[in-house]
């Protein structure tokens, strides 16, 4: 009632106080983890979060909770096994596939990563953000046609998406095709000038030809 009620503290208090006789318990695991997680301490939110899905290793909210503070503490390998067991309990879950390409992504194992962010692609078709890091996993493995699709899928979705552009220029620019890349790199920093950062002075080399190349 406390936890409803939006008196934080005080629930934080109970929770605390029936761990520490029953540390297993799930109600005081889970409830104390969101709201350690929305006081912005996630490395003990994840702690809670994995104790309430050992102990409801079917509950599928705590199994997400857990990968999605799992994955922002830098615990790749936590966060892919609870994005895992998310996916058995309801495979046409398209956030704990990206969850989960996102963890295999951070953790460098690339062509994993993409083959997981297809199929969250796949379940949620209109992501325009999972298709961008669908685009980084499949360059990072070495596929840049398949990169490339998957920022062109993004653009289709939204055509100043401002990311997909970026991104493309990168990798026409691996290609060696120069003209498509300065001409996605000028339309990411129309698109967001403020956003960019180096790319800004990447795209002004390009142009240049300081990169080995002369347009």
């Amino acid at each position: 009632r406390l936890h409803a009620a939006g008196e934080l503290d005080k629930a934080a208090d109970i929770y605390r106080q029936i761990l520490k006789t029953a540390p297993d318990d799930f109600n005081a695991n889970f409830n104390l983890g969101a709201i350690r997680y929305a006081s912005g301490d996630k490395a003990v939110a994840a702690q809670l979060y994995a104790r309430a899905a050992a102990a409801q290793p079917g509950h599928l909210q705590a199994r997400m909770a857990h990968a999605t503070a799992a994955l922002e503490t830098g615990d790749f390998e936590g966060a892919r096994q609870s994005a895992v067991a998310a996916a058995r309990l309801q495979p046409d879950l398209a956030d704990a596939q990206l969850i989960l390409g996102n963890a295999l992504l951070l953790a460098r194992r690339f062509k994993d990563a993409a083959a997981a962010l297809a199929q969250a692609s796949d379940l949620a078709p209109d992501n325009g953000e999972i298709l961008i890091s669908l685009a980084s996993a499949a360059s990072r493995a070495g596929d840049y046609k398949g990169a490339i699709a998957a920022c062109n899928r993004a653009l289709a979705i939204n055509a100043n998406h401002a990311d997909a552009h970026y991104n493309l220029g990168k990798f026409h620019q691996a290609l060696r095709d120069y003209d498509l890349a300065i001409d996605h790199g000028r339309r990411a920093l129309a698109l967001a000038p403020g956003d960019m950062g180096a790319a800004a002075a990447f795209y002004q080399r390009l142009v240049a030809g300081e990169l080995g190349f002369r347009v």
